[in-house]
């Protein structure tokens, strides 16, 4: 997993803009899947955001805070 990690968060580039499309929604998952987890060691950011009950919408919304608070999760 780390391995996989390392590798998607070297060809990922963080994501500056959204407009809330399903390529913006795939470019913020691919960028997620490359970075760590904010407190568990063997999971991603994705993991964090992911949830059954989630809507999309709530989970770029989600990715979009996390980047403009530099990773402060509240």
């Amino acid at each position: 997993m780390n391995l996989r990690r390392r590798i998607i968060g070297l060809i990922a580039r963080k994501p500056t803009s959204f407009s809330y499309s399903v390529e913006d929604f795939n470019r913020a998952k691919f960028w997620a899947m490359g970075q760590p987890h904010p407190t568990l060691k063997n999971k991603t950011l994705w993991d964090h955001f992911n949830h059954r009950w989630a809507d999309s919408v709530e989970i770029l919304n989600g990715i979009k805070v996390y980047i403009e608070t530099d990773g402060a999760i509240k």
